[in-house]
């Protein structure tokens, strides 16, 4: 179950969401968790567990949930950031057993996907996408590519307006290089009074 070929960077860590899976697979309810990492306008990605809980589990979804967060936070550390676990019914798979990490990603971050060709029931990423909306995450994950959005128009327009002042304004005026001597630096110097002729007497 566990991949360690899938490495997510959050804050500037480089995180294994394989490690991730085998933390969760200890759960004693758990039996299916895929990890992915979705994508975060300040950590850059953040991980996201998806958990099929284990048949004959009668319990809250929401006190798995929070038994996972803890258990990653205990095995790892806080570095993790895992703050999100989705408990579902099943997962999303190929006709030989693959999970569609790929498209859950796409699915979560808000992207175009396309319906992939070996895909087992379809109607599971449906189910993805409902799981995601009722945490509140597909509709966060459009809001912030919207404020990103505008952020990155508001900084070309102070670009441009910047660029704008300074084609506007005038070239500043040429100094020579060495200033220019002045009349009260050097004052011109004092002629001596003319003597009258000598008389040749």
């Amino acid at each position: 179950m566990s991949r360690t070929d899938d490495i997510i960077n959050v804050a500037g860590h480089r995180l294994s969401t394989g490690g991730m899976e085998e933390v969760l697979s200890g759960h004693k309810d758990v039996a299916e968790c895929p990890v992915i990492g979705i994508a975060d306008p300040l950590k850059g990605e953040v991980p996201c567990g998806f958990i099929v809980l284990k048949a004959g589990v009668n319990r809250l979804p929401a006190e798995i949930e929070a038994e996972c967060i803890a258990l990653v936070r205990e095995k790892i550390g806080p570095v993790a950031a895992f703050k999100l676990a989705i408990a579902v019914a099943r997962l999303p798979k190929t006709r030989s057993g693959k999970i569609l990490r790929g498209t859950m990603k796409k699915i979560a971050d808000g992207e175009a996907w396309t319906m992939p060709a070996t895909i087992d029931d379809p109607a599971i990423l449906d189910e993805i996408g409902g799981a995601l909306q009722a945490k509140g995450l597909a509709v966060l994950k459009k809001l912030a590519r919207a404020y990103i959005r505008s952020e990155e128009r508001g900084f070309c327009r102070i670009i441009c307006y910047v660029r704008e002042l300074l084609q506007a304004r005038p070239p500043p005026e040429k100094k020579p290089p060495y200033p220019e001597p002045t009349a009260h630096l050097h004052p011109p110097a004092e002629q001596a009074p003319e003597r009258p002729p000598m008389s040749t007497i």
